[in-house]
């Protein structure tokens, strides 16, 4: 479920007050100030009164949400296991492997500086701009499994990736059109890489 703490005291809320389903799987505020919950089997809005969930093929692509962010333009997009959904507040739409990208499995999605938007999948990074872009291991990727995407305070995009422990790397760094790994051979501790995050000293920081 959901667990709220307002400093002082913690007040808990499950299916029974209208998540879609217990088991969430990412949390977001929108522009609005209204809650996203993602879930295994759909994502709910709560508005602060009423709690309002959106599942099955009208809507998104696959219950199963694993990520969410809101683009610039107040659109919020949904990382699933079977394709990527688009809700602008009244229409939803649907991207798959149909449309241009490299695997249905979506584990992330970012938006860079420039705008454009990047979905690690299970096969690969696809970036959409008029339409996909994608990159693989033939590419320049270690790892076609891609857990989390970051950006730099140069602009680089960075990939944490789902290699096998010591095959394959950790992170990937896009700069440019240049790519550069680090894997358990130049001191990362774990291939599996699931955030960056650079500090306010530049320093990198790796969930892993």
């Amino acid at each position: 479920g959901v667990d709220v703490f307002d400093g002082q005291v913690w007040t808990s809320y499950t299916k029974k007050d209208g998540l879609a389903d217990n088991r969430v799987t990412s949390v977001l505020q929108d522009r609005n100030g209204y809650m996203w919950f993602g879930t295994i089997d759909g994502v709910t809005k709560y508005d602060g009164q009423n709690w309002t969930s959106f599942s099955g093929a009208k809507e998104l692509v696959s219950n199963r949400v694993s990520a969410m962010i809101e683009d610039r333009n107040g659109i919020l997009w949904f990382a699933c296991a079977g394709g990527v959904s688009r809700y602008d507040g009244t229409n939803w739409m649907t991207y798959t492997t149909e449309d241009g990208l490299v695997n249905d499995a979506i584990l992330g999605v970012f938006q860079d500086r420039e705008g454009f938007l990047w979905f690690g999948t299970q096969g690969g990074v696809s970036r959409l701009e008029d339409g996909f872009t994608t990159f693989t291991t033939e590419d320049g990727l270690s790892s076609n499994k891609i857990w989390s995407i970051y950006e730099d305070t140069d602009n680089a995009l960075w990939f944490g990736t789902g290699g096998i422990y010591g095959l394959g790397a950790g992170v990937m760094r896009l700069g440019g059109d240049v790519w550069t790994s680090w894997g358990v051979e130049q001191g990362l501790g774990n291939t599996q890489v699931y955030a960056t995050l650079q500090d306010r000293d530049g320093v990198f920081w790796f969930a892993t």
